[in-house]
């Protein structure tokens, strides 16, 4: 075993009742901590934003991530929840007037709804403009899974030097990118509490959170 995926989905206890998870906030960071420990990877499915998410909420998912210690990415920080048609979720954002376009929704884009709160709009496309970076995140949590399979004990490769290179990369990795997108998310979030939008007002702290985050 070097690899586990834990669908977390959510840092917050409205969420967690909202997507009808069980596991409670203190037992997905203690599942998180057991792995870490155990130096076994760990990836996990989180959903930042849905069409009820507000901005306490949204504090919460950074403040649960910011504690949690995974890797953070442009892709956990702005992915949101898709919908299916029959689904409990569904016929409540469809209830309450959020779908742009029901018909499209099975078929195409479950993505397809709005936020009860308009401001949150301007918070997730900032974050999803991250997603344009020419470093691959997606890619990362891979080389981190076959980074702690070549390192293993049972591995002939784990006394390598270009295989400890590597792991003292990934860590550093691990750390810049922690460092820069928190402090940005933080920025976006007020930035669109306030009424302003995050990708005009940051546009300076975004060209620079690309840069580092490119030579990380």
């Amino acid at each position: 075993l070097d690899s586990v995926f834990i669908g977390i989905e959510s840092g917050n206890k409205p969420d967690l009742k909202l997507y009808g998870k069980t596991a409670t906030l203190a037992e997905n960071i203690q599942a998180i901590y057991i792995l870490n420990k155990l130096e076994i990877a760990c990836s996990i499915g989180f959903i930042m934003f849905n069409p009820y998410s507000d901005f306490i909420r949204l504090y919460d998912n950074l403040k649960f991530l910011e504690a949690s210690e995974v890797l953070i990415t442009p892709y956990l920080l702005n992915h949101k929840l898709w919908l299916f048609n029959g689904t409990p979720i569904y016929k409540k954002v469809s209830r309450d007037r959020l779908l742009k376009n029901s018909a499209d929704i099975p078929l195409t884009n479950g993505f397809l709804y709005n936020f009860m709160d308009t401001r949150i709009h301007n918070a997730w496309d900032a974050l999803f403009a991250l997603d344009s970076h020419p470093v691959n995140f997606l890619r990362i949590d891979h080389v981190f899974s076959f980074y702690r399979f070549m390192s293993s004990e049972d591995s002939i490769f784990r006394r390598r030097d270009s295989v400890k290179k590597l792991g003292a990369h990934l860590q550093k990795f691990k750390k810049e990118s922690r460092r820069h997108l928190i402090p940005y998310t933080k920025n976006v979030l007020q930035c669109a509490a306030d009424g302003r939008h995050p990708k005009e007002v940051l546009a300076d702290d975004e060209a620079i959170l690309r840069q580092r985050l490119t030579q990380a």
